[in-house]
C-alpha cells in the first residue's frame, strides 16, 4: 500500500512496506538509546521524570479513548489540560513545603517532588476525563 504524496507525508510515503517501516523505528530507536546513554547526566534525568508531569495527564485520557465507547472528546481534552495543570501546582507545592518555601533548580528535581506531580497528573487527568465524560454524555442537546 502507497502512502499519497502529501508534504507532511514526506517520510512516510518513503516507507512503502511494513518491513521498511519496522527497520527504520529500530534504527530511530536504536539511535536514540545510544544517544541518550552517551549525554545522561542530572539534568537529563530531571527533564526525564518532569516528562512524566507533562505526559502523565494524556496517559488515562487516551487510554480511555481507545477502550470505553462512552469516553467523548471534551472529557478527554479536559482531563489531560486539568491533569496537567494539577500536577504543576503538586509538583511546585510539594517542593515548596519540603524545602522550606525554596524552590529552584536544585529544589525541584527531588523523588518525592516529581513523584507527587505524576501522581497528581495521572490520577487527576483520569479522573476528570471520567467525570467529564458521564457529564457530557448525558447532555446530548449542548454536543
Amino acid at each position: 500500500m502507497a502512502f499519497p504524496r502529501l508534504p507532511s507525508l514526506q517520510f512516510a510515503w518513503a516507507l512503502q512496506d511494513s518491513s521498511s517501516f519496522i527497520l527504520a523505528s529500530r534504527w530511530v530507536g536504536f539511535t536514540y538509546a545510544v544517544f541518550d546513554a552517551l549525554h545522561q547526566n542530572n539534568a537529563e534525568g530531571r527533564r526525564q521524570t518532569f516528562m512524566g508531569v507533562i505526559l502523565g495527564s494524556a496517559v488515562v485520557p487516551i487510554a480511555l479513548c481507545i477502550t470505553w465507547s462512552r469516553a467523548n472528546k471534551w472529557g478527554c481534552i479536559g482531563g489531560s489540560v486539568v491533569g496537567f495543570f494539577a500536577g504543576l501546582i503538586a509538583w511546585l507545592v510539594t517542593t515548596s513545603s519540603l524545602n522550606g518555601g525554596v524552590i529552584n533548580v536544585t529544589t525541584s528535581g527531588g523523588d518525592y517532588e516529581m513523584l507527587a506531580g505524576n501522581l497528581a497528573s495521572i490520577g487527576v487527568g483520569g479522573i476528570v476525563s471520567v467525570a467529564a465524560s458521564l457529564i457530557v454524555s448525558k447532555l446530548p442537546i449542548l454536543l
